[in-house]
């Protein structure tokens, strides 16, 4: 690995104890249990990445796993990247698993939109009744989640602004309540993206099957 996939690596984890530092301070409101257990991960994150990344895996994904309150889908998934970074590999095999985490994400948020109230655009415009064509728009969004979803295990270099610019439009166009729900669709879109920006710009060697196939088809000269 270069210097940017280690330094992008490393903003994924500190990404990871900011979102601990959100979710605990969203906890003291209704549950201090749950924000000292996120405390316990923001500490544990801190001082060492794979024992941390395991302590964070353990609360989110065991929180998931009984049900507790706010465990959400972003939660679930701070649980699914804690989970990678306390991997012991090497780091080409967590990139992988980070690339698939990234694919997994988007082919099943375009999924669990095929129902007829979002087809429709009922849901759109419901949340922003401001947005002209909401059901072009609940097409496009599904579209632009699979489409997002290959060109990230293709790695195409345009994958970052093209996510980049889909991402925002989520967290503006699905966010009513900036102070209640916001945070939580902020948080769930940095994440991915920040996912994103890691397996995109990768190492080369990391590259998808699809693309090492190409550069095998010319073999070097003699």
């Amino acid at each position: 690995m270069g210097l940017a996939d280690v330094l992008l690596m490393k903003m994924l984890r500190w990404l990871l104890v900011a979102v601990c530092l959100l979710k605990a301070i969203d906890a003291l409101q209704f549950d201090h249990a749950l924000a000292l257990a996120w405390l316990v991960g923001l500490a544990s994150l801190a001082a060492h990445e794979r024992y941390g990344s395991w302590t964070l895996a353990l609360i989110t994904l065991g929180g998931a796993a009984l049900d507790l309150p706010r465990m959400s889908n972003h939660v679930v998934l701070v649980g699914w990247i804690g989970l990678i970074l306390a991997f012991w590999g090497d780091q080409r095999t967590r990139l992988k698993l980070l690339r698939i985490q990234a694919c997994v994400v988007y082919f099943f948020a375009g999924l669990s939109k095929i129902n007829p109230r979002f087809l429709t655009g009922e849901v759109i415009a419901e949340r922003q009744s401001w947005l002209p064509l909401p059901q072009v728009l609940a097409v496009t969004a599904i579209a632009a989640e699979w489409a997002l979803c290959v060109m990230v295990w293709c790695r195409w270099r345009w994958t970052i602004p093209i996510a980049a610019v889909f991402h925002a439009a989520l967290v503006i166009g699905w966010t009513t309540d900036f102070l209640g729900h916001g945070p939580g669709i902020l948080t769930f879109n940095v994440l991915v993206f920040a996912i994103v920006a890691v397996v995109v710009h990768g190492s080369p060697e990391i590259s998808a099957p699809v693309v090492q196939c190409e550069l095998e088809k010319d073999p070097p000269l003699p």
